[in-house]
């Protein structure tokens, strides 16, 4: 079943960015990184409020399909 929220919760869309990140750098698919970004603890999900939690949780999500450590760093504008 697909992963859905709405479009305009902040926090939904910088997991979406990130995702979409993170399938591109190793990839992995996006639906399948998106789903296992919905399975990490609640508690994980303040770390995209910053760049190096965005890392953090990109080698969390990539690391459940074998590929870690992925190099990651978002882009900070």
């Amino acid at each position: 079943m697909p992963v859905s929220a709405p479009s305009f919760d902040p926090q939904w869309i910088a997991g979406r960015a990130l995702v979409a990140d993170v399938a591109g750098a190793t990839g992995l698919p996006f639906e399948a990184l998106l789903d296992e970004l919905t399975r990490v603890p609640d508690s994980m999900l303040d770390l995209l409020a910053a760049p190096d939690g965005w890392a953090r949780l990109a080698d969390t999500v990539a690391a459940r399909f074998g590929a870690y450590p992925t190099h990651y760093a978002p882009t900070v504008h």
